[in-house]
């Protein structure tokens, strides 16, 4: 007997919207993971909305770990260990709103630009797929924000500023709380 095929676990996601809050702006972060899909955002998240996202980038996730083969005489890999574990994810941002500029080589004070410096910022991933799916994920850590391209200005061309987000693991390893079921009543 053939094992069964559930179309429905795979997704195609067909919206996706970021959200950052400052670091210096939370206390505690588990207090704004909504309890289900179908729960609002706090007003927290939804004032830091970055905008039009490139669809064709996507949200990349880029897990990363160290592995070290250990060697014996006559016995090649008798075995090996993972350690330092990381995440970084990305977006490409095509708005220039006062989410993104505080994060496009903010300046000193407003109305200048700067260089790039130690940004760090809580996320917030929401992507779904149509009715099927909707999956909330949110950063247990502040992390770091890089800005690794901008598009500059080309004529007939969308500017567009894509990040590199550089997640911390939390004290059990986690990087981001994840969301994708309906709250239960």
């Amino acid at each position: 007997m053939a094992a069964a095929v559930n179309a429905d676990a795979a997704h195609i996601w067909d919206e996706a919207e970021v959200y950052l809050i400052d670091a210096s702006e939370v206390t505690d972060i588990a207090a704004l993971v909504p309890a289900g899909t179908d729960v609002e955002l706090d007003i927290t998240w939804l004032q830091g909305f970055v905008g039009l996202l490139d669809a064709g980038k996507g949200i990349p996730v880029n897990p990363s770990v160290e592995i070290t083969h250990y060697d014996g005489y006559g016995h090649a890999r008798y075995r090996s260990k993972a350690k330092k574990g990381t995440v970084a994810t990305g977006f490409t941002a095509l708005e220039d709103n006062a989410v993104t500029r505080k994060v496009v080589l903010p300046g000193s004070t407003e109305g200048k630009v700067g260089a790039p410096k130690n940004l760090r910022f809580y996320t917030c991933y929401v992507s779904r797929d149509e009715d099927i799916a909707t999956e909330i994920l949110i950063s247990t850590r502040p992390a770091l924000i890089e800005l690794t391209s901008h598009s500059g200005k080309v004529e007939g061309t969308n500017e567009s500023y894509e990040f590199t987000v550089h997640h911390a693991n939390d004290s059990d390893g986690d990087v981001f709380f994840r969301v994708d079921q309906p709250e239960t009543p």
